[in-house]
């Protein structure tokens, strides 16, 4: 019996090793390396919305910087996404078009007064990049 298990642990394993190296048909998928970003915040600018600022109304600044942690990127683009208040999404809004130079500093200026506007319903929803700048 013990004789048995080591056999046929045995031969599972020679199975297995066999079956690893090609099967010969065509499913092998020839798979291409892709480019991750690497976003960090600004050290000098706020890095969440300060509620204060927002209802008094005050234009906020974020400041980030974009590069590449892995792969091989000639140019990208930076896109975004607006969320509403209401759960609406749109976008995606292109905030930097055809960036070559990583890293790169970005400063991002969202006007506070449209944002109270939207909430409050007296302002209707922007959806481009000239709607935050």
């Amino acid at each position: 019996m013990k004789n048995l298990k080591i056999v046929l642990a045995f031969m599972m394993l020679a199975t297995f090793i066999v079956s690893c190296d090609d099967d010969g048909g065509t499913s092998n998928i020839d798979l291409k390396e892709g480019a991750i970003p690497n976003f960090t915040f600004s050290d000098t600018k706020p890095t969440i919305i300060d509620l204060n600022l927002v209802s008094a109304g005050n234009h906020m600044e974020f400041g980030y910087t974009v590069d590449i942690f892995q792969g091989n990127v000639s140019s990208a683009d930076v896109v975004g996404f607006y969320k509403t208040a209401g759960g609406d999404v749109y976008g995606p809004v292109t905030f930097e078009s055809d960036v070559t130079t990583f890293p790169s500093d970005f400063t991002l200026t969202i006007p506070c007064s449209n944002w109270v506007a939207s909430v409050k319903g007296t302002s209707p929803h922007r959806s481009t990049a000239e709607d935050i700048r």
